[in-house]
């Protein structure tokens, strides 16, 4: 009687569970969160609207063809709360590995859980237990430019699902095309669940649905603005369509949302560069509209590590120079690294004030120097103000137009004038070193008489 029971109750939560991720992210089927979720806090920020971008380590859960975008090693880590208030939460643990000549890899682990779960006996109004329900999945993922303008992916993974003391073990295949990678504009379009991976639970038959994904992104002004489109078309389900966008203000910071039929989301982005790494911290939440403020909002935040590979450095020696100085130290030097996959198209360096405004751009075509130096003047040839300045360094692919770069403090410029002597005299009085100067000026210059013709200087004899 007591497992019956505990069968009913297992059944009732297979049907509950995915109804409530249905309002919250258009699931409703077993393993569908799988699909409806996403790995980053910038991913979901955008509505997990990214198939036709792909450009981060996530792309091994959207469409695995994007890896061959990821240009550094990229580790991820994400901490989900599904349900604020609630127990449900997801973890991920996310890794992107590019190689210059056999493609590129990827690793992501997915851990859903739910927390203890009471246990009510059929007939009796107190609890006699708890248990827990959790799905986790691994993928593995591998990724290559077939052509210039296309790549293709594919993941293989594994779905695992336990409930109380019954579990299943399912397994199947992604496959993903990106047409464009790297470019302002990119098509996208990746196939999910294929070959149907099943399992059994509690003697129920349980199947991930197949399901398809199309999306189109834009770039129009390189890496400040970016929109994405996606369409989502799984079995069972009606089309579930999402838009993402994200604006950078600044290098360093991000602003995102999204939508689709379901939820409203947002989210902002936090980049540092550091000497061997680079830093993200990534937030986003969720509004459950439809379900008309029923469920809680979602809580998600990520941190990303982004090392090695292939990208774009900068150091200066200096962090303070004077450029009006008489010595040989007026000049600010930037040494400059470029490690890229292809030819170098052209190099753009901008210095920034601190109010991020450009105030001195420098650049050209081709591969970039060992170092430039800054003269602590703008564009139109005046000198800046005294202040702290920060560089833009980027570097421009022949063949794809990719874009690397990085941001980082340049120098602190303070103006230091020319040596001289400082007079002290009470006030009213002129020092006697500038009297001596105006008497002086005063006197009318001399004048030299010039020798006459034809007569004999006799001066010189006199003196004899």
């Amino acid at each position: 009687m007591l497992r019956h029971s505990l069968k009913k109750y297992i059944a009732l939560l297979l049907t509950a569970l995915p109804i409530a991720l249905s309002a919250s992210v258009g699931g409703g089927l077993p393993g569908d969160i799988f699909v409806s979720w996403g790995p980053s806090g910038r991913s979901l920020a955008m509505a997990g609207a990214m198939t036709g971008l792909a450009d981060e380590a996530s792309a091994v859960y959207f469409n695995p063809a994007g890896l061959v975008q990821i240009e550094m090693h990229e580790l991820t880590l994400m901490h989900s709360i599904m349900f604020a208030g609630s127990d449900l939460s997801m973890e991920a643990i996310n890794y992107a590995l590019p190689t210059s000549e056999i493609g590129s890899f990827g690793f992501l682990l997915l851990a859903m859980h739910s927390g203890k779960i009471d246990y009510y006996p059929a007939g009796v109004p107190q609890p006699s237990g708890t248990f827990t329900y959790t799905n986790i999945a691994p993928m593995l993922t591998y990724a290559r430019n077939i052509w210039d303008w296309l790549s293709m992916g594919i993941s293989y993974k594994i779905l695992y699902e336990v409930m109380a003391n019954e579990s299943g073990l399912g397994q199947g295949f992604d496959l993903g095309l990106l047409l464009f990678p790297s470019g302002k504009f990119s098509f996208g379009i990746s196939g999910q669940n294929l070959l149907g991976p099943s399992w059994t639970l509690d003697s129920r038959y349980q199947s991930a649905p197949m399901s398809a994904r199309m999306g189109l992104s834009m770039h129009p002004y390189l890496n400040t603005f970016t929109i994405c489109g996606d369409v989502l078309v799984s079995e069972y389900k009606d089309p579930l369509f999402r838009l993402g966008i994200e604006y950078r203000p600044f290098y360093s910071m991000a602003v995102r949302g999204g939508i689709d039929q379901y939820v409203l989301t947002y989210g902002i982005g936090i980049k540092k560069d550091m000497d061997r790494y680079t830093l993200n911290i990534d937030y986003s939440g969720a509004y459950h509209y439809e379900s008309a403020s029923l469920l809680s909002p979602a809580h998600n935040i990520s941190i990303s590590f982004e090392f090695g590979g292939y990208r774009v450095r900068a150091h200066t020696p200096r962090v303070m120079f004077s450029p009006k100085s008489e010595s040989e130290d007026n000049l600010a030097w930037l040494v400059l690294e470029a490690n890229v996959r292809g030819e170098v198209k052209k190099w753009e360096v901008l210095i920034k004030d601190k109010y991020g405004t450009t105030v001195r751009r420098m650049g050209a075509y081709g591969p970039p120097p060992y170092r430039i130096a800054w003269d602590g003047k703008d564009d139109n040839g005046i000198f800046v103000e005294d202040g702290d300045y920060n560089f833009q360094y980027r570097v421009f692919e022949e063949k794809t137009d990719r874009v690397y770069e990085c941001e980082n403090a340049f120098v602190t410029l303070k103006t230091i004038g020319p040596k001289g002597t400082i007079i002290m005299t009470p006030m009213g009085e002129k020092p006697d070193l500038i009297k001596e100067e105006i008497r002086e000026e005063a006197k009318p210059p001399k004048q030299e008489t010039p020798p006459v013709e034809g007569k004999e200087d006799t001066s010189s004899k006199e003196q004899e």
